[in-house]
């Protein structure tokens, strides 16, 4: 009951279960936001960069990626304190691995570190970097000290709790960047993840911290039994 608006990505695709009359469901087509000259575009990096473009999008909202959903009562709070997003500041190596987002999540560490030092991080923000509710995820931000760049974060694949301000910052800093997004119908090693936007809240300590136990990832097929547990027992 606390969500003003549920805003839906889609590229004209409405499911026939959705019920429009709701006053609270938006749907968004890729034009709404993203110029004509890009589309169409099937690149998720692209669609999710420019989200700050949508309009009616309030400077506090939460990203959900289509693979991701709720299994009890959350409260706004779970989200957001004091006006801050909720997170996660734990520090972890980036790898290149094969297969995965690992290149996106890299080129955006890259940006990062253009603006953030681990030393000045952990000056300003020792506390949220390093923080009781980790628990041993601790050990994570550990293992990046001996290195003086800003190594990752360490990114659990839950939603993310963000604010409007903080895309239109990165914009600012780096909209050459950013727009290379745009070139590129599907995805491509070269892209900025929106991750980048995670990151700069995290290095700048815009954020209240969290447990890492909040949300939970799985791999469909390989823990089939202990999804359908958690659905059930919540």
């Amino acid at each position: 009951p606390w969500v003003h608006k549920i805003f839906l990505i889609t590229d004209h695709q409405v499911p026939n279960f959705l019920n429009l009359d709701n006053s609270k469901i938006v749907l968004v087509n890729h034009e709404d936001y993203i110029q004509n000259k890009y589309l169409p575009v099937f690149n998720s990096n692209s669609i999710e960069i420019g989200m700050n473009k949508i309009p009616g999008l309030s400077e506090h909202f939460v990203f959900f990626n289509d693979d991701m959903f709720i299994n009890d009562s959350v409260k706004s709070t779970d989200f957001f304190e004091n006006g801050m997003p909720k997170d996660s500041g734990v520090m972890s190596p980036q790898f290149p691995i094969s297969n995965s987002v690992a290149h996106n999540t890299m080129n955006s560490m890259e940006i990062v570190n253009k603006y953030f030092s681990r030393n000045n991080i952990l000056k300003k923000h020792f506390f949220k970097i390093f923080n009781w509710k980790y628990g041993k995820d601790n050990i994570r931000t550990l293992t990046t000290l001996p290195w003086k760049a800003v190594m990752g974060f360490y990114d659990n694949h839950i939603p993310i709790s963000l604010l409007k301000s903080t895309f239109e910052d990165v914009w600012s800093k780096e909209e050459k960047l950013l727009s290379q997004n745009f070139e590129h119908r599907f995805r491509s090693k070269l892209d900025y993840s929106v991750w980048v936007m995670r990151y700069f809240q995290l290095a700048s300590g815009k954020f209240v911290p969290r447990s890492t136990n909040f949300g939970k990832y799985y791999n469909i097929g390989k823990q089939t039994k202990q999804i359908i547990n958690d659905i059930r027992t919540k």
